[in-house]
């Protein structure tokens, strides 16, 4: 009789098992098609904006300071206005 009860045990686990699963394959489901968007716009940025942005961090992590008006982007000369 002790067999029988350990079984069922072990098939009430698996199922509530499997339904879990199941439940997170919804889940994961429902997202896939905003994960696949997410990424999209990811591989559509530059490689090379990566590398400004980085240069930035790496300025002001130095503790120097931006140009002003944005002209960092397009590499114009400035003067800092103090």
């Amino acid at each position: 009789m002790l067999a029988r009860t350990d079984n069922s045990r072990d098939i009430a686990t698996l199922n509530a098992t499997i339904i879990d699963c199941n439940t997170c394959l919804e889940t994961l489901e429902s997202l896939a098609p905003r994960l696949r968007a997410a990424s999209r716009r990811l591989n559509a940025t530059p490689h090379e904006l990566g590398e400004t942005y980085a240069a930035v961090y790496r300025l002001i992590a130095a503790g120097r300071q931006m140009p002003v008006d944005g002209r960092w982007i397009t590499g114009e000369e400035t003067h800092v206005v103090q």
